[in-house]
C-alpha cells in the first residue's frame, strides 16, 4: 500500500532515481518477525543541496527508490491516504471477510517520530487469518516502531541532518519504562522482568539519557508521547 502511494506521487516527479537492491536492514527485520513485506516511506525531507529541494523515499524489501521535488507533498494528500499524524493506518480485507477463517493480505503502517517538517512511516504486511494477524501485531508492534525510528534517523543522517543524538532505546529499556508507567516500583519491575533491581535502574538511566530527560517520569512521558511504549494493556 505504501509503495503504491509513493509510485502515484513519483509518477508526477521530474527527477526519479532507482536502485535495484533492497535495504539490508529492512530485509533483516522482515525475516526476523516473519512479515511478508516491509517498507519505509518518508516525505518532505529537506536536502542540504541543492537548496530548496526535498527527498521523498520509499525503501522496501524489494526496491530502493527516491525522487527529488521542489515542493512539499501537500498535507491534504497525506491525510487523504491516512499518512501522517499520530494515528496507525491499517488496510484490511473487505468488512465481510475480516472475521473469515481464511487468510487475507493485511498491512499496517506506524507513524515515526519527526525531527522537522517531514513525515515518515514504517509499514508491514502479511497474509494471515484475523486471529494470527492480531497476535502478530501485538508481538511485534513495539519493536517495529523502535526499529522504524532508528532507520528514520539513519535516513536523516545520510541526507545531511544532525541526528547523531537520536539513539535507539532498547526493548529491555522500554520494558522498564513501561512498568514504571504502570506504577510499579523498581523492585516490582525487577520481579516481573526476572532481572535484578540494579539492572532495572541501569536500563532506566540509559533510557533517560537516550531520551534526553532529567528524570524517569519525564522519560516515561516522552516514551508514551512518541508511542514507544503502550500502557493500555498493563
Amino acid at each position: 500500500m505504501l509503495e503504491t502511494i509513493f509510485n502515484h506521487l513519483a509518477g508526477h516527479s521530474l527527477e526519479i532515481r532507482e536502485r535495484s537492491e533492497g535495504v539490508a536492514f529492512l530485509k533483516a527485520a522482515k525475516d526476523l518477525y516473519g512479515f511478508s513485506s516491509i517498507a519505509y516511506l518518508g516525505f518532505n525531507i529537506d536536502l542540504a543541496a541543492p537548496h530548496g529541494s526535498l527527498l521523498n523515499c520509499c525503501y522496501s524489501d524489494t526496491s530502493v527508490r527516491h525522487f527529488v521535488t521542489r515542493k512539499r507533498i501537500a498535507r491534504a494528500f497525506l491525510e487523504e491516504h491516512r499518512i501522517g499524524g499520530a494515528a496507525v493506518a491499517e488496510w484490511s480485507p473487505p468488512a465481510a471477510d475480516v472475521d473469515a477463517p481464511e487468510e487475507h493480505e493485511r498491512s499496517i503502517a506506524y507513524p515515526l517520530t519527526a525531527r522537522g517538517a517531514e513525515t515518515a512511516l514504517i509499514g508491514i504486511g502479511a497474509t494471515m487469518t484475523t486471529d494470527a494477524w492480531d497476535q502478530h501485531k501485538r508481538g511485534g508492534m513495539r519493536d517495529i516502531r523502535v526499529l522504524g525510528n532508528y532507520f528514520h534517523s539513519h535516513i536523516l543522517r545520510i541526507n545531511g541532518h544532525d541526528a547523531e543524538r537520536d539513539l535507539i532505546v532498547s526493548a529491555r529499556e522500554l520494558d522498564c519504562l513501561k512498568w514504571k508507567a504502570a506504577g510499579k516500583t523498581v523492585w516490582e519491575a525487577s520481579v516481573i522482568l526476572g532481572i535484578s533491581e540494579r539492572t532495572v535502574r541501569f536500563h532506566l538511566n540509559a533510557a533517560r539519557e537516550k531520551l534526553n530527560c532529567a528524570t524517569t517520569t519525564q522519560a516515561v512521558a516522552k516514551a508514551i508521547s512518541q508511542q514507544l511504549i503502550d500502557v493500555s494493556g498493563t
